[in-house]
């Protein structure tokens, strides 16, 4: 009985707080409120107002109900009926017979009226029914916890796709100012060449090269300018925002960079499977996707319950208490009233409880090896994402090697075309290696941090990095 009573308190608990959680007014935004946007501040944004995670919550709210209205199939139910009959002239006679009898033969007679009521109140208390009510209890519950799972699952979701859309916005914002400076760079390269062509040190062929070379920076432009567009209208998408003007990000320190250097500088491959060892006992812990298959295996044990109760028999309390038949709607009749445990043994049912029981029970063993697959999934996708991640920061410092190179390479040939002593097409050839190596070098900064996003997210924390001490 304490069990049942604690079960009560807290579906009722849960329902009250999806009712209260439900009334959550809209927000007017400001052009300030998404000026120099932190991530965590875009983070927090995403986790208010984000439609998938309203869509969770909205799931979880329902499955509260659900449990409430299991818990509710305990109770007794009560029902009033009424019911106007109107008899024909006919049967009304038949019905009344009596009335032509000599009055020592009218003994207990009633007269039937034309229009009549009849009332009762009944009372249903469900004693026994094979288990079934307390399976159906534990599939809502096992639904509710899926469905906490389901709003932790998206939550990870919606922060790294959150992430994601933050960098590649830092990203396309970085390219954009790239491409502005090789175009300011190829129209003072085209002006300079233009100056030695009046002076006769350069050719009219050397002249439409670098202006070739300025309408091709002016294409990559406008493409950048796209992909920034197209960076911003993600970012306010997974905000949950539809505001008319850009949002401005701020600049990523390079702390994230300093606390994972330790971890994929020098990694040996003894390393790296003790760290994908480690990490694969807390993913285990905390990705919802595993919670979620748990809760599926429960909940066709449940069903199994419920298939194995069609087989046993159900007890039932009834009481009811009645007013005979009455000219009016008014409770003034004879009353009367009934109680009965009624009893029901199913004893056949064209073999349809055998076919819900194997189902059932195939349910379950599926959901089972499903929850196996996902562990060895989840290892798969871990080891990818570390190995991701290993890739992505080898590749920053490659990159920045690339733009070292090409820089002091640049520097060199355009003193000895200043001097006559480089060719035109040298110079072009040294400032394309150069811009591509600038290009190359912000792209694998941020693909590093959404590597690190998706180890995240496969681990289920918030942060894997600020744990790696521990």
């Amino acid at each position: 009985m304490k069990r049942f009573f604690c079960i009560l308190t807290s579906s009722f608990f849960l329902v009250s707080l999806s009712i209260s959680h439900a009334g959550k007014k809209e927000v007017s935004w400001s052009p300030e409120s998404f000026q120099d946007l932190t991530l965590e501040e875009a983070l927090e944004i995403a986790s208010d107002h984000n439609r998938s995670l309203k869509s969770a919550r909205q799931n979880l709210r329902a499955a509260n109900f659900g449990v409430a209205k299991a818990v509710a199939e305990f109770f007794p139910r009560i029902t009033f009926n009424t019911q106007l009959t109107r008899f024909d002239d006919w049967t009304l006679s038949q019905m009344n017979f009596q009335e032509q009898l000599p009055p020592e033969f009218r003994f207990g007679f009633i007269r039937t009226p034309k229009n009549s009521y009849t009332s009762n109140l009944t009372i249903t208390q469900p004693i026994y029914n094979g288990g079934k009510l307390w399976a159906n209890l534990g599939t809502a519950r096992a639904l509710k916890r899926t469905g906490d799972y389901l709003l932790q699952k998206t939550t990870q979701d919606v922060m790294l796709e959150t992430k994601t859309a933050y960098y590649n916005l830092l990203k396309a914002e970085e390219l954009l100012k790239l491409r502005q400076d090789f175009l300011k760079s190829a129209k003072n390269n085209l002006k300079s060449v233009e100056a030695k062509l009046d002076v006769g040190l350069r050719s009219k062929s050397d002249v439409l090269r670098w202006e070739v070379q300025v309408a091709f920076e002016e294409g990559n432009l406008v493409k950048a300018e796209n992909l920034f567009k197209v960076a911003q209208k993600n970012l306010k998408n997974l905000l949950g925002v539809d505001v008319p003007y850009d949002i401005t990000v701020t600049e990523l320190s390079n702390e994230k960079f300093d606390q994972t250097k330790p971890l994929f500088e020098n990694l040996s491959e003894k390393d790296l499977t003790h760290l994908i060892e480690k990490w694969y006992r807390v993913t285990v812990r905390n990705n919802p996707t595993v919670g979620m298959m748990t809760s599926q295996v429960d909940m066709q044990k449940s069903l199994a319950r419920m298939a194995w109760g069609e087989f046993q028999p159900s007890f039932n309390f009834s009481y009811q208490y009645g007013w005979q038949r009455d000219k009016d709607i008014y409770l003034n009749g004879q009353a009367n009233w009934t109680a009965a445990v009624v009893m029901s043994v199913p004893l056949f049912t064209s073999f349809s409880n055998f076919s819900n029981l194997g189902q059932a029970r195939a349910n379950l063993n599926k959901a089972k090896a499903e929850k196996e697959d996902v562990l060895l999934t989840l290892k798969v996708n871990l080891t990818n994402a570390i190995l991701n991640a290993r890739s992505a920061f080898l590749t920053i410092d490659i990159a920045h090697k690339e733009v070292l190179s090409a820089d002091e390479n640049f520097k060199i040939i355009k003193d000895k075309f200043d001097l006559g002593l480089a060719s035109n097409i040298d110079l072009l050839d040294a400032q394309v290696v150069y811009n591509t190596a600038r290009v190359n070098e912000t792209s694998a900064l941020y693909d590093y941090l959404i590597a690190l996003a998706q180890v995240d997210r496969v681990i289920g924390i918030v942060d894997f990095t600020s744990k790696l001490e521990e």
